[in-house]
């Protein structure tokens, strides 16, 4: 195994450890280790690399597996897809450290983080979609996932 994958894969998943306490969403618990992990190494994604993929990808059916976690343990494109996204929102929202950190401390998985979005950044997480994406219906909807 490189070292230097190895150095990758121990800080995304000491972060899994740290988290474990929080009963946050998949898509933040992700991003979260996406982040450190690219801040801590040199083995960071591209945002470029994989952008025209997730246009032709996410419509409203797939962002509701994002939002309730199932799209991370597919085996097709959307594992991929749903980890860079994980990372993408991340970055957008942890851009106000402090309102961050309320906001990871308030989600719950169980609506994908939609009430800790409305409550510490005064909107929804399909309008953080949509800045990428374009207008759709892109908000959490854990109604429509499988139980």
């Amino acid at each position: 195994m490189d070292l230097d994958y190895a150095e990758v894969v121990a800080a995304h998943e000491m972060t899994h450890a740290l988290l474990d306490h929080l009963p946050i969403p998949k898509w933040l618990n992700e991003g979260i280790a996406i982040t450190i992990e690219n801040m801590f190494t040199s083995y960071g994604h591209s945002e470029n690399e994989v952008y025209n993929e997730h246009h032709s990808f996410w419509n409203e059916k797939e962002i509701q597996e994002f939002w309730s976690g199932d799209s991370f343990s597919r085996s097709d494109e959307a594992q991929k897809l749903s980890y860079h996204l994980a990372h993408l929102a991340v970055k957008s929202l942890s851009t106000d450290y402090n309102t961050f950190i309320k906001f990871v401390n308030s989600a719950h998985y169980s609506d994908g983080g939609e009430r800790a979005a409305q409550e510490y950044y005064g909107g929804t997480l399909g309008n953080l979609i949509a800045q990428l994406f374009g207008e759709s219906n892109w908000s959490p909807e854990p109604e429509k996932w499988k139980k």
